[in-house]
């Protein structure tokens, strides 16, 4: 999705989280990504070219790699800025103390 339309990432991502977590779907299946694609208008032919292209593929493996150290608990919230990726948290963290390190990160 980041590579057809950026700002659909979060939105898109959240809506196969409420699949999962809401109603029980299995969003690593094609169907359930494919479905999800289509209810945000984004053309499906063009999706899937993208997404099972090997080009894609070995994107996606080099970003999982890339996050396999940094992902250490469920869930893990990742921020990158000026090429830099940065753990702001790993398992439950309170909203106040997100919002703190999110503001300080914004800050520098």
């Amino acid at each position: 999705m980041r590579e057809m339309n950026n700002e659909l990432v979060v939105p898109f991502t959240e809506k196969l989280l409420e699949k999962e977590f809401i109603y029980g779907k299995n969003n690593s299946l094609d169907s359930v990504i494919f479905e999800t694609v289509q209810e945000f208008h984004i053309d499906l032919e063009v999706f899937k070219e993208m997404f099972q292209s090997v080009d894609m593929k070995q994107k996606v493996q080099l970003e999982f790699q890339e996050v396999q150290n940094l992902a250490t608990g469920y869930p893990t919230l990742l921020a990158k800025q000026n090429g830099e990726i940065r753990k702001l948290a790993s398992g439950f963290a309170p909203k106040d103390r997100l919002v703190k390190r999110i503001d300080a990160l914004l800050s520098e």
